[in-house]
């Protein structure tokens, strides 16, 4: 859902991918009480209105917590309550593809959102792509480390941009995490459910 915003504000304002790792942790901090549906309202009420991104500052100032308190989340989830999944194989054709979904976390918060579990979702991976590497967020590690959902390929852009950038940019690019509506399956990265791409020629 925190990270959804930050990449909705980055492209609407042609902010780079270090932009939404130096906030994500802060926006976490700052909005992981705000209710989804507030805080997607108030960035694309913020974008109509605005020419230039918004500060946390701002955001806080326009929309509203949730009523109510919630349960907590824990640590392999960031408090969000979805757990974020990276899958790296090929598709239909053969090429490379890699993708990242989020699903709910076992957790007392996680257990309040709809949807199959993030257990449940890595099963049914694992099933239908018994080829592909699927890895999960955990307490240990809630972060995706970038071989965990990057291609070959697309490993290779990340380490010619880290080494033509000037200043030290984190090795672990963010991954998603969204609060999708009332999914029957888990969301990617993009918004489309897990399973379901518009390209009928992909997977996952």
């Amino acid at each position: 859902m925190i990270l959804a915003a930050l990449q909705r504000l980055a492209r609407a304002y042609g902010k780079p991918p270090r932009w939404i790792d130096d906030q994500l942790q802060e926006w976490v901090r700052a909005f992981s009480d705000v209710d989804p549906d507030a805080l997607n309202a108030t960035v694309e009420d913020w974008i109509r209105s605005q020419k230039l991104a918004p500060t946390i500052a701002d955001m806080l100032a326009r929309v509203g917590t949730s009523a109510g308190p919630r349960p907590d989340g824990c640590r392999a989830c960031m408090r969000t309550g979805w757990r974020t999944i990276g899958i790296v194989g090929t598709d239909r054709r053969g090429n490379p593809k890699a993708a990242t979904y989020s699903a709910r976390c076992d957790c007392a918060l996680g257990s309040t959102f709809p949807g199959p579990d993030y257990r449940a979702v890595i099963a049914d991976m694992r099933q239908k792509h018994s080829g592909a590497k699927v890895a999960v967020t955990t307490a240990e590690q809630p972060l995706l480390q970038p071989h965990e959902y990057l291609t070959e390929a697309e490993l290779a852009q990340l380490e010619a941009r880290r080494a033509n950038t000037p200043r030290r940019a984190s090795l672990s690019m963010p991954p998603v995490q969204r609060n999708p509506p009332a999914p029957p399956r888990a969301y990617a990265d993009d918004g489309e459910p897990y399973g379901t791409d518009d390209d009928a020629g992909i997977p996952f």
